[in-house]
């Protein structure tokens, strides 16, 4: 009898271990609840750019590209969490980050420029998907 027991604590234990190892936190905060693939268009940087977001997403995970309207273009790697997308855009003279909240086809948040290790530039934009 206490060779089955035994046996079944055994078993009981690798179970509950395969069941908890997709259960880890990667500190990304909570599952997406937006999927923001498509193209944002409308963003409007400072007084005179606006850009164009072209974003991929796969689970948190989020890619793409960024164009402002004066050629400058760039990477964009970023994630989603709930329904927030964060991303940072680099070009070749700096960084845009963003930080937005999505509902369906808008994105609004809050941007910051840096360029040669200094913030030159921040403020709120909001863009839509087209």
């Amino acid at each position: 009898m206490q060779n089955t027991s035994a046996r079944l604590i055994v078993a009981l234990l690798v179970g509950a271990t395969i069941a908890l190892t997709g259960c880890e936190d990667d500190g990304g905060g909570s599952s997406p609840t937006v999927d923001v693939t498509g193209i944002w268009r409308g963003i409007t940087l400072g007084a005179s750019h606006s850009a164009t977001l072209t974003l991929s997403q796969s689970g948190s995970s989020v890619s793409g590209t960024f164009v402002r309207n004066d050629g400058l273009s760039g990477t964009v790697p970023g994630s989603v969490s709930g329904n927030t997308f964060v991303g940072t855009a680099s070009y070749s003279a700096g960084t845009v980050t963003f930080d937005a909240t999505v509902s369906q086809n808008t994105m609004s948040g809050s941007y910051s420029v840096r360029e040669g290790g200094s913030v030159v530039e921040s403020g709120t934009f909001t863009g839509t998907r087209s």
